[in-house]
C-alpha cells in the first residue's frame, strides 16, 4: 500500500500553471474595471500600488483618515445651515465608504477569480507535476486547477476558503486580526456624552473589521472531520504555499493530527531566500529539521 500523502496547495501552484492569480493581478484588474474603488482602497490602506499582500492589509484600515475625510458632514447642532438631514449625513457618508471597502471588494474579488483561465491537459503548455490524484488535497486557492488540469476527484480536495464556481460563490477572504481582540472605536468614549453620530460612525468601522475577518477557528471546526482523518498521513507536500502567519492556525491543526515525529514534509520554494522563513514556521509547528526538505515546485 502506498504511503498516504497530503498536499497543501497555495497560489504558487496556480502561478506555476501560468494562471494570473496573484493578488497583484487582482489589483491590476480592479484598477482597470473600477478605478474609483481602486483609488478608495488605496487611500485607506497602506498598499501604495503594491497589492501583493492586500489581504493582510485589510486589518490595517485607516479609520482616522476616513473620519477626517468626512468631517465636513459633521455639522454642529448650532450651525445656521443646520437641517434635519444633518442627523444622518455623517454616518451615511462613512457607511457608504465602509460598504464599498467590504462589499464591493468581495464582489470584485469573486468576479475576478471566476474570470481566471484554468488550463486543461490539452491546453497547458508548461510542465505538469507528478501528482497522485488519489491523495488528499488541502487547497487555499479558489480555483478548480486540481480537478480540471489533474483530474483529482472533487471528494479528495478541500477548498478551505471555498471554491469560485460562479459569481454567487461565497469565498472566504480577510485579515487575521480577531475583532474580539481589537479595541473598539468607541472604547474610550463616554457614550452618554458622546454625539450619537460619532458613536454610530465608529460602530460602522468596528463592523468593517468583523466583516473582513477570516474566522479560522470556525473554519477549522467546520472541517474537523478532514483534519481528524490525517492520522495515517506519512508525507506532506507543500506546493506553492508561503506558510505565512495568517494560515498558521490551519498548519497547527494539521501538525496536531499527524504523527508529528515521523511525517516527512517536502516544501516547494520559488526562491531559496524563502527557506529560512519556512524553517521558522516548521519550528513553530514542532517539526524537526530532519523531517523537512525544500525543492523547486517543478521538481514535484
Amino acid at each position: 500500500m502506498d504511503d498516504l500523502v497530503l498536499y497543501i496547495v497555495g497560489n504558487g501552484f496556480d502561478l506555476h500553471h501560468q494562471i494570473k492569480s496573484s493578488y497583484s493581478d487582482f489589483g491590476t484588474y480592479v484598477k482597470t474595471v473600477d478605478p474609483e474603488f481602486y483609488n478608495t482602497f488605496e487611500r485607506y490602506f497602506p498598499i501604495a500600488g503594491n497589492w501583493a499582500n492586500f489581504e493582510e492589509v485589510l486589518g490595517l484600515f485607516d479609520a482616522d483618515c476616513l473620519l477626517d475625510d468626512n468631517a465636513a458632514y459633521f455639522v454642529s447642532y448650532g450651525d445656521e445651515d443646520w437641517s434635519d438631514a444633518n442627523h444622518h449625513d455623517y454616518q451615511y457618508e462613512v457607511e457608504k465608504v465602509v460598504t464599498a471597502l467590504s462589499g464591493t471588494l468581495m464582489r470584485r474579488f469573486t468576479t475576478w477569480v471566476t474570470t481566471l483561465q484554468i488550463p486543461d491537459s490539452r491546453s497547458f503548455t508548461g510542465t505538469l507535476l507528478n501528482l497522485d490524484r488519489n491523495s488528499l488535497y488541502l487547497t487555499f486557492n479558489y480555483t478548480c486547477t486540481l480537478q480540471r488540469l489533474y483530474e483529482v476527484p472533487p471528494q479528495n480536495v478541500l477548498h478551505i476558503h471555498n471554491e469560485a464556481i460562479n459569481e454567487e460563490s461565497e469565498l472566504i477572504l480577510g485579515h487575521a486580526r480577531n475583532p474580539s481582540d481589537m479595541t473598539s472605536q468607541n472604547n474610550s468614549a463616554d457614550l452618554e456624552a458622546q454625539d450619537p453620530r460619532i458613536t454610530e460612525a465608529n460602530e460602522t468601522i468596528d463592523q468593517f473589521f468583523s466583516d473582513t475577518y477570516k474566522p479560522t477557528k470556525e473554519i477549522i471546526a467546520k472541517h474537523s472531520a478532514f483534519f481528524g482523518n490525517l492520522k495515517d498521513v506519512e508525507q506532506i507536500n507543500v506546493m506553492g504555499h508561503s506558510l505565512s502567519e495568517v494560515d498558521l492556525p490551519y498548519l497547527m491543526e494539521i501538525a496536531n493530527n499527524i504523527a508529528r515525529d515521523r511525517v516527512r514534509w517536502v516544501i516547494s520554494y520559488n526562491s531559496k531566500t524563502s527557506i529560512p522563513a519556512f524553517e521558522c514556521t516548521m519550528t513553530k509547528l514542532g517539526i524537526r529539521a530532519s523531517l523537512t526538505s525544500f525543492i523547486p515546485i517543478k521538481h514535484f
